[in-house]
C-alpha cells in the first residue's frame, strides 16, 4: 500500500482510521492480557487484523508505531519481553489506557517488594550512580552451550546507585529473574553508557530486532574491558564536554 505524505500525517488512510500508539496499545491488552511468550510477528498481525478489519495491511510507519505501543506497555510495567522476538504481558482485566500508569505503579511496588535482591555479578568503579548490564541467565546458558562468548544483554544507567531497584521496575512479573552482570558506580552515568553503547554500535553489536535501544550481543567482560578503557579518561574529566 502506497502512502504520501499527507496519508502519514493525515487523520486517515484509505477511509480508516490512522493507527495511533494509544489505539494500538488497547488492542494489544485485549488481545493477549496475561499471556506469555507471544511472537512480536502475532501482535502485528493481531493489531492490522483488527484495526485494519481484515481489508488492508498495517503501513511500515503504523507496523513502528506497533513496536512504539509495546515498548510504552514495557515502560509501564504491563509487558515485557525476556526473550527476544517474543512478549509476556500482565494478567491485569485493565486495557483502559487512562488507568495503565496507576495499575503499573501498584504491580511495581508489589513485585519489588516480594522480590530478593537481584545477584550482582561484578561491581567496579566508584561514584553515586551506575551504568549496569544485566541479562536472563537462560540467554547466557544457551548462548555457551553453542560454544559461544556473547550473548543479550541490556546496558542501561540509573542514578543515585539504585541499579538494583531500576531493573527489577523493568523485569516486574517475568517468570525468571534477570542477573546483574556488571555494575559500574559512576558520577557520570550518562556519558559513560552512551559511549559504552556507542562502541559496542561500532562493533556491530547493537541488536536492531529488540525493542527499544539497549540490547547488546556482549558480555559482562567485554563491557568492562570497554569501561576500563574508557575509565581512566572518565575520572580525568575529558567526558565533560
Amino acid at each position: 500500500m502506497s502512502e504520501s505524505h499527507g496519508e502519514r500525517n493525515g487523520i486517515t488512510m484509505n477511509n480508516r482510521e490512522y493507527l495511533t500508539i494509544g489505539r494500538s496499545r488497547d488492542l494489544i491488552l485485549q488481545g493477549f492480557i496475561g499471556q506469555n511468550r507471544v511472537p512480536t510477528r502475532e501482535i502485528v498481525t493481531h493489531v492490522e487484523t483488527v484495526h485494519c478489519e481484515g481489508i488492508e495491511e498495517l503501513s511500515a510507519n503504523e507496523k513502528m508505531i506497533v513496536t512504539d505501543a509495546l515498548i510504552s506497555l514495557r515502560k509501564k510495567g504491563l509487558a515485557d519481553n525476556p526473550e527476544r522476538g517474543y512478549w509476556c504481558f500482565q494478567d491485569q482485566k485493565h486495557s483502559n489506557t487512562d488507568s495503565i500508569g496507576a495499575t503499573s505503579s501498584i504491580l511495581t511496588r508489589k513485585n519489588m517488594s516480594a522480590n530478593s535482591d537481584l545477584d550482582t555479578e561484578r561491581t567496579i568503579g566508584s561514584g553515586r550512580s551506575s551504568v549496569y548490564l544485566y541479562y536472563y541467565p537462560r540467554y547466557r546458558e544457551s548462548a555457551e552451550s553453542k560454544g559461544e562468548k556473547v550473548w543479550d544483554c541490556k546496558i542501561g544507567r540509573t542514578i543515585h546507585d539504585e541499579a538494583d531497584g531500576r531493573i527489577k521496575e523493568q523485569t516486574t512479573g517475568l517468570p525468571e529473574k534477570p542477573k546483574i552482570g556488571l555494575h559500574i558506580k559512576t558520577d557520570k552515568q550518562e556519558k559513560i553508557e552512551r559511549i559504552i553503547q556507542d562502541i559496542l554500535k561500532a562493533r556491530g553489536k547493537h541488536i536492531d530486532t529488540a525493542p527499544g535501544r539497549e540490547w547488546f550481543l556482549t558480555s559482562p567482560s567485554e563491557v568492562e574491558e570497554i569501561y576500563k578503557f574508557i575509565g581512566e579518561s572518565s575520572r580525568e574529566g575529558t567526558l565533560d564536554g
